[in-house]
């Protein structure tokens, strides 16, 4: 059964509130106000109306989120044959399958807009993952990674909405005070104090074995100062991804959840070849960066939807006393190995892929050669 975008609850909830959406060939004309996890929108861009599709299985979902028509079509094909014998069929993984089967791109020469144009990337987000300014951090990664991201974001997004619709629709929007992220959304400026960095001198922190939750660990640095004995680690991005490492007021208040496990990065890491992980900075310059170009990324069609922030994670440094720090080559060659996957690591490397935490600066693709 198709999934709609805006439940029928929603949509009567805001008739209620005067504002039926407007429904037009697969798409819903609505209010920024009424869908947008952002607070920086201005009240006459917040009464401005945008377009959203009205069901997630759908060409319109697949071009909300960054596909060609003509891509759309041919996701939408393979998952009609699919579902129409099976109801759990989630359109995003065919979506991931169609741009894996494509070629990918990782280095400064490689043809970065071919690779997009055969997984049917559409050229708006294509522009916007190639813009000039992130070029040092888009080189840490490969085109198909930093699509796949995009798209993901952008699908989570879309399930939000109506979750955003009915805090909307029953009234002032509820403080998630159990949500701590420091946010500069798309009308804030970076702070005056605050110049940019390039990414390859940050320090990334991973933490490969599950970090347990505890009483000492604070998500969120906006009610909590650093301490002695404690270290600010930060995560930037999309707030829709990153606040699913928080508890939510549904959780048993003495029970421990890892939700930080939802944070993860995908496989392979630069620190990990075949275990999800965990990856945090300790440079502000660095969060800011990675947050974004996570804006450019999801709000390329000048739809300011997806807010984003950063993420504050506060630890007592004992947590990270059985850690590396790793340098120059041997750091670059540990990375590479993880990065494809090898199947056999070098000795000299082995004592690295049973330690819980490694440090290290993030890796270019031109760093590598």
């Amino acid at each position: 059964m198709p999934t709609r975008v805006i439940s029928s609850e929603a949509s009567a909830q805001l008739s209620l509130n005067g504002d039926s959406p407007i429904s037009e060939g697969g798409w819903f004309h609505i209010r920024v106000r009424d869908i947008s996890s952002s607070s920086s929108s201005s009240s006459e861009e917040a009464e401005s109306r945008v377009t959203i599709p009205a069901v997630l299985e759908s060409v319109q979902a697949l071009s909300f989120i960054g596909f060609t028509d003509r891509a759309a079509d041919q996701i939408m094909y393979r998952h009609s044959l699919v579902s129409a014998h099976r109801e759990d069929v989630d359109i995003l993984s065919f979506a991931k399958g169609h741009i894996r089967s494509a070629k990918d791109a990782s280095l400064p020469w490689e043809n970065w807009r071919d690779a997009m144009d055969e997984m049917g990337v559409k050229d708006s987000v294509q522009e916007a993952i190639m813009l000039p300014q992130f070029e040092s951090l888009r080189l840490t990664q490969s085109a198909m990674f930093w699509v796949l991201d995009t798209i993901s974001a952008k699908y989570m997004y879309l399930q939000s909405i109506d979750r955003e619709v009915l805090d909307y629709a029953r009234g002032p929007r509820r403080s998630e005070s159990y949500v701590q992220i420091e946010s500069r959304l798309s009308g804030e400026s970076r702070p005056s104090s605050s110049k940019p960095t390039q990414p390859s001198s940050s320090k990334a922190a991973q933490g490969r074995a599950n970090p347990q939750p505890s009483q000492a660990l604070h998500l969120g640095a906006n009610d909590h100062q650093v301490g002695d004995g404690e270290i600010e680690l930060l995560k930037g991005g999309t707030q829709v991804r990153l606040i699913q490492a928080f508890r939510t007021p549904t959780d048993p208040p003495n029970a421990v959840i890892n939700r930080l496990q939802n944070i993860y990065s995908a496989i392979p890491g630069d620190f990990s070849p075949d275990e999800q992980a965990l990856y945090l900075t300790k440079q502000r310059d660095v969060a800011y960066q990675y947050m974004d170009y996570a804006r450019e990324r999801t709000n390329e069609q000048s739809q300011q939807l997806l807010a984003v922030g950063i993420l504050h994670i506060i630890i007592p440094t004992d947590l990270l006393a059985d850690h590396a720090q790793i340098y120059a080559d041997e750091w670059r060659e540990f990375v590479m190995h993880c990065r494809l996957q090898t199947e056999q690591f070098p000795s000299h490397l082995t004592y690295l892929q049973n330690t819980s935490v490694i440090m290290g600066p993030i890796l270019k693709a031109n760093d590598a050669m």
